[in-house]
């Protein structure tokens, strides 16, 4: 079964969306780093998530570190990447923060919607539309789209 949990330090050379972030950005002012592993006779880990909760829907990663706060009622995952272990951890990891979210919105934050920052490729773009988010905005630096957290 695969858990996701919080942690406070990775190998950010990894990610490949933004590696440029330090690691005290992705852990200060409201933002987490999130790690879905397999857990097994080994545990492993599959994919990682950096979520900012923030006041407003950011459009750059200006906006992102202007609006991230502690108390910020929208979830922003703005980098996700995934190990060689498994096909689709990607997917399974933002379902998984998805999820945590309509579970437990009281602990983290009281948290009301789940957005991306998403670079503008098409593969954000068809990795987003493949998992059920819907596009909200089209800029001149990202795509945001927004994930459900209705439960189904």
């Amino acid at each position: 079964m695969d858990k996701l949990r919080e942690i406070k330090s990775i190998d950010i050379t990894k990610d490949a969306v933004r590696p440029h972030l330090s690691l005290e950005f992705r852990t200060t002012n409201g933002r987490k780093i999130f790690v879905l592993q397999e857990d097994g006779e080994e545990i492993r880990d599959l994919a990682y998530c950096c979520v900012a909760f923030c006041d407003k829907v950011p459009t750059n990663e200006k906006e992102l570190e202007e609006y991230s706060n502690p108390t910020g009622k929208i979830a922003i995952a703005y980098t996700v990447w995934s190990t060689e272990w498994r096909k689709g951890a990607g997917r399974d990891i933002i379902l998984a923060i998805r999820e945590k979210l309509i579970e437990d919105t009281e602990r983290l934050f009281g948290v009301e919607r789940m957005i991306t920052l998403s670079p503008l490729t098409n593969m954000a773009k068809r990795f987003h539309e493949r998992n059920g988010a819907k596009l909200l905005n089209h800029n001149d630096e990202s795509y945001n789209f927004e994930y459900n957290l209705n439960e189904d």
